[in-house]
């Protein structure tokens, strides 16, 4: 059984459908549980969505729990769910906004891996898989409060890696490049191009042409899809930016 969060859309959707059509039993988990319903329906193999703000520890928990018990043990937890808001300069950030970066960006996939590793350990099998981004590697003008978080994503995973050696779990942390998903859809350095649906709407997205420091990704990243690198869950090496993995 795997979860994923934030898959109603982008790259946590299009994983799901590569997953499933390789025949994964896959729960899809996002923000808007209508639309994470619809995904499921849509991909089909017997996908189920269900609501879950990555944010409420608590809520997570009770989401985990509540899987294991209807499916049994789960196998792959993917913390997918973010967000990629954008200013000219750090210091033109909205400040509630870039807390909610914070909170959802990090300390969502924290939640997630405290709270699958209170499930897994006992059984000492499962892998957990954190998506950050090659902003976690570099500075990006215009999104520094995004890199801020993904670099928080890749230290996190490295140091609970480090702790849970020899646990019998596996702990894998994923840095794609800019993919044309609508979170990206603002930013020049989007695959899609610069503009996009955000930036007609206006929303946060003033600063984004700055992120073009950010390479295009080739291959399999391009269009959103494999987010795992084209590997399936418990292997450790494939394509894209970056991915460090146990095995």
């Amino acid at each position: 059984m795997i979860v994923i969060t934030g898959a109603a859309r982008g790259i946590g959707r299009a994983t799901a459908a590569t997953l499933a059509a390789r025949g994964h039993r896959l729960i899809l988990a996002d923000l808007d549980g209508d639309l994470a319903t619809e995904a499921a329906e849509s991909i089909g193999c017997g996908a189920e969505g269900r609501a879950l703000d990555v944010t409420d520890r608590s809520a997570f928990r009770e989401l985990l729990t509540r899987v294991e018990a209807d499916h049994g043990l789960i196998d792959v937890l993917i913390n997918n769910a973010g967000i990629a808001p954008a200013a000219p300069r750090a210091v033109d950030e909205d400040e509630a906004m870039l807390r909610r970066t914070i909170d959802i960006n990090l300390f969502g996939v924290m939640n997630g891996t405290l709270e699958a590793v209170r499930l897994m350990e006992p059984h000492r099998s499962g892998q957990v898989i954190n998506i950050a981004s090659v902003a976690g590697l570099m500075g990006v003008p215009g999104l520094a409060g995004y890199a801020a978080s993904k670099w928080g994503v890749i230290g996190f995973t490295e140091s609970i890696r480090a702790e849970m050696s020899g646990s019998g779990l596996a702990f894998t942390c994923v840095m794609p490049g800019p993919v044309a998903t609508e979170m990206m859809a603002g930013t020049s350095s989007s695959p899609g191009g610069a503009g996009g649906a955000d930036r007609r709407r206006g929303r946060h997205r003033e600063g984004a042409s700055h992120a073009s420091r950010l390479e295009r990704p080739a291959g399999p990243f391009r269009d959103g899809s494999a987010a795992l690198a084209g590997k399936s869950p418990g292997q450790g090496t494939g394509r894209g930016q970056g991915l460090h993995a146990d095995r």
